[in-house]
């Protein structure tokens, strides 16, 4: 509360909680679901954001740089997700310039989208898949073990 307390009083009272009742009346538990559920547009992510050593911590853990980036489901608009397509489309087409000037450019990588659940499964899934052909394919080495 000393370093992001003024924000988040000013995300709570936009949603029409005082925080000084709420934190007087020991709501901590409430005070704490609206926090971690706040669009990334709030003042208090603003303030994290902006925070060089909340970024030091997160970049010192070990998991920080694992996974494709994400965009949070909550923040997740019908007109983000058409802003996405037209970012998609658009390295397509910049792609398609460069290869008809005789330039032989990567692919761009999709713009972040939301993840669920079923996404999570889904991959899961497709890679249980793929080690078991891999596997069935591959000369097993003299540990037993699928040559890698």
């Amino acid at each position: 509360m000393d370093r992001y307390g003024e924000a988040i009083a000013a995300d709570l009272a936009d949603r029409g909680f005082d925080l000084e009742l709420l934190w007087e009346d020991q709501r901590f538990d409430f005070i704490l679901a609206i926090v971690d559920r706040l669009p990334r547009n709030s003042a208090y992510m603003q303030e994290l954001t902006d925070d060089d050593a909340w970024a030091e911590a997160v970049l010192a853990r070990p998991d920080s740089s694992k996974g494709k980036p994400s965009v949070r489901l909550a923040d997740w608009s019908a007109e983000l997700e058409m802003l996405t397509n037209l970012y998609d489309r658009m390295g397509e087409l910049i792609r398609v310039v460069a290869m008809s000037a005789g330039s032989r450019p990567k692919r761009a990588p999709p713009a972040p989208r939301p993840t669920t659940a079923l996404d999570r499964v889904a991959d899961r899934r497709n890679q249980a898949r793929h080690d078991r052909l891999k596997a069935g394919l591959l000369p097993q080495n003299r540990s037993g073990a699928p040559a890698s």
